[in-house]
């Protein structure tokens, strides 16, 4: 089958490379310059065998993972261009800057029109499967948003999610935060806190990057490893 995913998200590029192990052909659509980005997830592993399914020896090695209390901490943005690079050589049809204009029945499937421009991209494609995983990031670029038809489309995710806010900043720093849901410290001094709410405080010596996405409400679906058991969960009923 022809399948298409909506947004670069970590648990598309996970189903991508699921769907590319059963020889279905991918084509991943991302209205950002590059995958993966922003940072939309937290970079926690529980397991370490579960990351070994997906990165190379050199890869995880790279991403110098730091054990905490409860598992692991690594840079997720440094995984998720790792993972892109699996699907490019995977054979994933990866299209970043690219948006959605339409879709039209058509009898092999749904015809899907998208944005021309200088790149050798085609200007349309025919698919037989469009799985949405935008409600999962934020507001996109100009608050552009892919154009399809809700009975064209299927949903990744049908139950409630919720806004999270996360925040990278140095470890002293991270001392003095208050009522942070997540915190991971990572190998390089820095630490990763992850609220439910929007906090109003901020470190004297400010944070180094902030995140915001739509992510599960349970703190333990937030880990790498319940990404993975929820994209292997819904490929059984895709396909």
């Amino acid at each position: 089958m022809n399948i298409g995913l909506l947004g670069a998200t970590l648990e598309s590029l996970l189903l991508a490379l699921e769907l590319r192990k059963h020889e279905h052909e991918v084509f991943l659509f991302e209205i950002d310059a590059e995958l993966g980005m922003p940072v939309q997830y937290p970079g926690w592993l529980i397991d370490l065998e579960v990351l070994g399914n997906w990165l190379s020896k050199e890869q995880r090695d790279f991403l110098t993972l730091h054990e905490n209390e409860h598992g692991w901490a690594f840079r997720m943005e440094w995984a998720m261009k790792f993972l892109s690079h699996q699907a490019t050589k995977k054979g994933v049809n990866c299209f970043p800057r690219t948006r959605v204009l339409n879709t039209t029945s058509n009898p092999k499937g749904f015809k899907v029109d998208l944005t021309a421009g200088e790149r050798s991209f085609p200007s349309e494609v025919v698919l037989n499967r469009i799985v949405d995983f935008t409600k999962f990031g934020g507001s996109r670029p100009g608050g552009l948003e892919h154009q399809v038809k809700p009975e064209h489309r299927i949903e990744y995710r049908s139950e409630p999610l919720q806004p999270w806010y996360g925040a990278l900043l140095l470890q002293a720093d991270a001392k003095q935060a208050p009522n942070a849901a997540l915190e991971l410290h990572r190998s390089d001094g820095l630490a990763e806190l992850w609220w439910a709410e929007k906090p109003s405080w901020i470190p004297e010596r400010g944070f180094v990057e902030t995140y915001e996405a739509n992510l599960p409400c349970s703190l333990e679906d937030l880990t790498f490893d319940a990404a993975v058991g929820r994209v292997r969960s819904f490929l059984q009923k895709l396909v």
